[in-house]
């Protein structure tokens, strides 16, 4: 809807008086009756417009929820100031305000509901400038708070009620109800003040404590009681955020003194005695009788204290109160009788027994499915004689033989997933048999300890039962020969030891390419190397020295022909190194000095061809021939230092000559021969004379000679 406005000439000053009324009673009727949505009013000079209209809004406003479609907000508006009836909606269409503004200021008797249309508070309002029409109330406004207010809980019951001063503080006396109906009387102050010691050092009286608001969910009183000269005096009862009972306590002049009880939030109470003050650690000080219960109101234990600390008999209670265990505390300690605790479903924890103070006989623990946990002896509070242990399964983990409080000689079981490992120790110290079990009941390692260390023979196996390694051990250091085995029962690996230090080594590997033997000594390469293929035959074989390849070593192909020869000094190539392709022939001849290729000959594949040729020194020097597939040759010539030198020839696949070059000393191109098919001259082509010669297939010349460039 788009708002009126009229420019200043049809309001004429010569109109008459009677249709100047008339035209703006028109208005102001037609303007009453516009309803339009919240968040098109705009907020100017004090005042509420419509859009961009200049004049201020009358009507009503609303706004509807994204989530419902229902309407959740109402105003009234006249003259651009929120005046008359004001509500609120929560999404599910409960009402959440019902309100009155005057000259834009919340006025009169207004009333909040809970979400489930219960009433949460009523009261007045005098000028009340907390809330702005256009927005949603997210909390109680306090400014223009005034008279008398009432506040509900959800359900209905009525909680507190009082009045306020103008200035929006509590007045006088408040009364409060509790959830039995009770009422309490007392002046207000807030939950930070109480929590202050120093803030309410003048307050004298009865006092409620109000908790802190939480927008619409109200916390309200949270304690009752005196504060006399600015300290906690007589009864005081607390309640959580929720009103219900949490506890009640007795003070002495700001020190709780006397009964004293907490409760559960379900109503049935969790601990009731007595107290005097707080210690010098600032814990209460318990004395005489005292009872706990759990958080199902099930009574767990019955204690006597005196200046804090345990004294006399001390009664605990199984989970379904049907067994109890009594003991003497003396000075807080535990003195004579039967020790117990429960699970919470009331079966047994632990149980031992006191004697002057001291643990004595047999104690026993068990896990919460029933499986014990441990039996263990005591004397005098000292662990003395056997201490077994199981884990939950049932299954044994520990058996301790101690003397004293020290263990003589423990028995442990280590589990790993579904294995094992049983280990002995004596005096603290690894002692005796150690053995390890694969999950299937197969050993998987098995040895020695003594005084701590490894000692005498060691052997493992693989899961299959197949022996994986032996050796043995002096003063925790492997001596003599250590071998290991694969799970097919083939050695891997010996090596000789002498207290620790490796003297020699034999190594196995095995792949699916084949298996490697080698030695090693001091940890380096030393001996004889061989490899061989998975057929059988040899692949490789040489010798090693000082980690270092040294002396003839030799290779063969898959089918036992030779691949190379050659020999290593101090891990580099010396004198010659042969090499044959898988055919037997002959693809390289390498003479070799420290590392370095002094000479060479090389057969080098060329697409379907291939390449003969020859180094000096890493560069082409000597015959250089190149051939067809076939076999045939295709090229051949000579270099000198890497320089093409000589006269260098090509051939056609029929073995006839095509081209000649000639080829100084230097390099240099000195001329060019082209041949016909039958083998005579067809070109000569002359690089010092710079000119060509043409021939005819017969022999003859053919024509003058021609320069080039």
């Amino acid at each position: 809807m788009q708002s009126l406005t009229f420019p200043p000439s049809s309001l004429d000053s010569h109109m008459p008086k009677k249709t100047l009324f008339l035209i703006l009673f028109s208005i102001s009727t037609l303007f009453a009756g516009l309803k339009v949505p919240v968040s098109d009013l705009v907020f100017k000079d004090r005042l509420w417009f419509y859009k961009e209209s200049n004049v201020p809004f009358t009507g009503v406003a609303f706004a509807i929820s994204n989530e419902t479609g229902t309407i959740t907000q109402q105003a009234n508006y006249i003259d651009g100031l929120a005046w008359g009836k004001y509500y609120e909606w929560w999404p599910n269409g409960s009402k959440k305000v019902d309100g009155t503004y005057r000259f834009g200021l919340m006025y009169g008797r207004w009333k909040f509901f809970y979400e489930n249309g219960k009433i949460l508070c009523a009261g007045s309002y005098m000028n009340g400038k907390g809330h702005r029409s256009t927005q949603l109330v997210d909390s109680i406004p306090d400014e223009g708070i005034s008279g008398l207010w009432t506040y509900w809980d959800r359900n209905g019951r009525k909680v507190e009620e009082g009045y306020y001063n103008k200035n929006g503080t509590e007045k006088g006396n408040w009364a409060f109800w509790d959830r039995d109906g009770k009422k309490r009387l007392g002046k207000k102050i807030d939950y930070n003040t109480f929590k202050n010691i120093g803030a309410f050092k003048h307050l004298d009286g009865v006092f409620l404590v109000t908790g802190p608001m939480d927008g619409l969910n109200m916390v309200y009183t949270q304690a009752h009681g005196a504060i006399r000269g600015g300290r906690l005096d007589g009864p005081w009862t607390y309640w959580d955020n929720n009103g219900l009972l949490s506890a009640k306590k007795h003070y002495d002049k700001g020190t709780p003194w006397g009964h004293y009880t907490t409760y559960h939030h379900l109503g049935h109470k969790l601990t009731d005695g007595t107290v005097k003050g707080y210690d010098d650690y600032g814990n209460l000080i318990k004395d005489g009788k005292w009872l706990y219960w759990d958080e199902n109101g099930i009574i767990k234990e019955e204690v006597h204290y005196k200046d804090g600390k345990r004294q006399g008999l001390t009664t605990y209670f199984s989970m379904s109160s049907n067994e109890s265990a009594k003991i003497i505390y003396q000075n807080g300690r535990p003195w004579n009788g039967e020790w117990t605790i429960w699970y919470p479903d009331g079966n047994k924890k632990e149980s031992g027994t006191y004697l002057d103070g001291e643990k004595q006989s047999p104690w026993t623990a068990w896990y919460d499915n029933g499986q014990k946990k441990y039996v263990i002896h005591y004397k005098n509070s000292l662990e003395h004689g056997l201490y077994t242990e199981w884990n939950e399964d049932g299954r044994l983990t520990k058996d301790i033989e101690y003397d004293m409080g020290k263990p003589a000689s423990e028995y442990l079981v280590e589990y790993q997933g579904e294995g094992y490992t049983e280990i002995n120790r004596r005096n603290g110290e690894l002692s005796g048999s150690w053995i390890k079990w694969h999950a299937n009941g197969k050993k998987d390692e098995e040895g020695l300890y003594k005084y701590g260390k490894k000692g005498g023979a060691w052997t493992g196996w693989y899961k299959n039962g197949e022996k994986r390694y032996y050796g043995k051990y002096v003063d925790g250091k492997p001596d003599g020969q250590y071998t290991e085995l694969d799970n097919k029962g083939r050695l891997t690996k010996n090596i000789e030891y002498e207290l620790g230090s490796i003297i020699s080594e034999y190594h196995i590997l095995r792949d699916e390419n084949g298996v490697t033997e080698y030695h090693k000594k001091n940890g380096v390469l030393a001996g004889k190397w061989t490899r061989w293929y998975s057929n059988g035959n040899k692949a490789e074989e040489g010798t090693y020295k000082n980690g270092k390849r040294s002396g003839e070593w030799n290779g063969w192909y898959r089918s036992d022909k030779k691949n190379y020869s050659c020999v290593y000094e101090d891990g580099k190539r010396a004198g010659n190194y042969r090499e044959w392709n898988s055919k037997g022939k002959k693809v390289k001849d390498i003479d070799y000095s420290n590392g370095k290729r002094i000479r060479e000959y090389l057969v080098i594949r060329d697409g379907s061809g291939f390449m003969e040729l020859n180094k000096v020194y890493g560069a082409l020097s000597g015959s250089w021939t190149k051939w067809y597939a076939d076999g045939k040759k295709e090229e051949e010539g000579k270099y000198k230092s890497g320089t093409k030198v000589g006269t260098w020839s090509r051939f056609s696949m029929s073995g006839t000559i095509v081209e000649e070059w000639n080829y100084d000393n230097k390099g240099r191109n000195l001329y060019e021969i082209t041949y016909y098919d039958n083998g005579t001259v067809k070109e000569y082509r002359d690089f010092f004379s710079k000119t060509i010669q043409e021939y005819n297939v017969d022999g003859s010349i053919k024509g003058d000679k021609v320069p080039f460039n």
